[in-house]
């Protein structure tokens, strides 16, 4: 609902992030969960509520709380896995924008620090069985060179605390262990190519990975890379199809794992 003529405010039960109010910034339409955007918005998924409110037009703010606990009585809204998100945006012109990101996440039971988008590493650095916290950055940025070319991109990092020491002997680590998660894309949409309201995508990126650890034997030692291909092209004004084609080299940042490649055809209907 409106906040006076110049803010909105979200309030959701269930199923919601904070990207139903947040802008991202992402020019390009994606296929994949990873291209549609920075994956700390990701880090808090549930019920929750946000708040977006747009100063002048250059400068912008919003917040957003959620969480994926609400409906278990042991934790409820605000004990359970939750991200607390604080955003700045900056549009200067019509062409250029800029998003600075904050994101505060914790789970006490089993910790997905790259919002089920990276390596295993980076969903869990300490265990699925530590309680897990984080702080997160982010900035987002796209440029409009023309009206048939713009340029996106993000650059995402985590540093992520083991609240808790393991409920295992797997390995060792304890209370206050931190490690690092990266990631990062470019994006481009070439809108209009071929027929009005079509877009070619491009999306080049590095999933989230866990760059360092201080538990021993649990980082990333190698690099995947995601490259992401696609068409939407409109049939009608409320039928598109899209065709398109994602290529993982070196998945869970494993330089012994096979190339996967997807191609796929989605077809979106809208009322």
């Amino acid at each position: 609902f409106p906040l006076g003529n110049k803010g909105l405010v979200s309030i959701a039960a269930a199923g919601q992030g904070a990207t139903a109010l947040i802008p991202t910034l992402n020019p390009a339409f994606s296929i994949s969960s990873f291209g549609f955007n920075n994956y700390i918005y990701e880090l808090g998924f549930g019920a929750g509520a946000g708040i977006y409110y747009q100063f002048n037009h250059v400068i912008a703010t919003g917040a957003a709380y959620y969480t994926g606990s609400a409906s278990n009585s042991d934790f409820g809204l605000f004990n359970g896995a939750f991200g607390a998100l604080a955003q700045v945006t900056l549009t200067p012109s019509d062409r250029f924008g800029m998003a600075l990101t904050y994101v505060r996440y914790y789970s006490p039971e089993t910790a997905n620090t790259a919002s089920f988008l990276g390596s295993q590493f980076a969903q869990s650095p300490f265990g699925s069985n530590t309680a897990t916290s984080s702080n997160s950055l982010g900035v987002s940025t796209s440029y409009r060179f023309s009206d048939r070319f713009t340029l996106g991109g993000w650059l995402g990092y985590s540093n992520a605390i083991a609240e808790s020491s393991p409920r295992n002997n797997d390995f060792d680590g304890s209370t206050g262990s931190k490690a690092d998660i990266w990631s990062w894309a470019v994006t481009a949409a070439f809108p209009d190519i071929g027929k009005l309201g079509s877009q070619l995508n491009l999306i080049v990126g590095m999933p989230p990975r866990l760059a360092s650890n201080d538990v021993v034997g649990r980082r990333d030692r190698d690099v995947s890379y995601h490259l992401e291909l696609s068409y939407r092209y409109p049939l009608t004004d409320r039928i598109f199809i899209t065709p398109g084609v994602l290529v993982i080299i070196d998945p869970e940042h494993n330089d012994e794992n096979d190339t996967i490649g997807v191609g796929l055809l989605r077809t979106q209907f809208n009322f």
